[in-house]
Formats: structure tokens, sequence, C-alpha cells
């Protein structure tokens, strides 16, 4: 995969197949929010914060290629609600992290209802 790092035209052909592939289902945002409910119940628990931060990452990632990022918002939200109601939520610090993370890829208007 290095070896095409500096082809434009192949990155462009991956970036646009893999944002093809991930929005072919509709269930995509639900699916990217339920991976990011269950890393932040249960899936950060014992990592360092380094091994965090790539979880968070991967996050990040996944949101950026989902282009029905309002149906995503409605379900994240859900999920982060159930989380934080239910106590079931890990990490404070990193459910900040996450959604510093979605306001800076994403804009302040997205998260304001968070």
């Amino acid at each position: 995969v290095q070896c095409f790092q500096d082809d434009l035209i192949i990155q462009t052909c991956l970036t646009k197949s893999f944002s093809d592939f991930i929005n072919m289902f509709a269930r995509s945002s639900e699916y990217v929010s339920l991976f990011i409910d269950d890393n932040l119940k249960r899936g950060i628990r014992g990592k360092t914060e380094a091994e965090v931060d790539v979880v968070l990452d991967k996050a990040i990632v996944l949101i950026r290629y989902l282009l029905d990022r309002d149906m995503f918002q409605t379900y994240y939200q859900r999920h982060l609600a159930r989380r934080l109601l239910h106590g079931k939520s890990e990490s404070h610090d990193v459910e900040k992290q996450i959604i510093s993370r979605m306001k800076q890829e994403l804009g302040q208007q997205f998260t304001s209802k968070f």
C-alpha cells in the first residue's frame, strides 16, 4: 500500500471506492455509531492513551466517509445518551475527546446538540 502513497490517481480511486462501499448499506451510519459506542463502553478498557487515540482516529476516518451524517448524528446522540444515563461509559475524558474530534472534522454545528 505504501508504494501507492505518491500516486494521486490510485489514492483517489481507493478513497472513492471505500466511500461507495461503506455507503452501499443503508445502516452504515448506525454501524459506525455502534462501533464508537462499543469502544467507549468496553473497548478502551485497559488501553494506553496512544491505543485509545488509534481507536478514535479510526472512528473519525469512518465518519469522514459517511454520506448520511444526519442519520449518524441521530444514532450517535442516542448511543451517547444511553451510555451516560446508564453509567456505561469507560471514560468521560474519552467521550469529550471524540466529540472534540467530531467538532474539528464536522464543525461546531454538528456537535452542538451533544
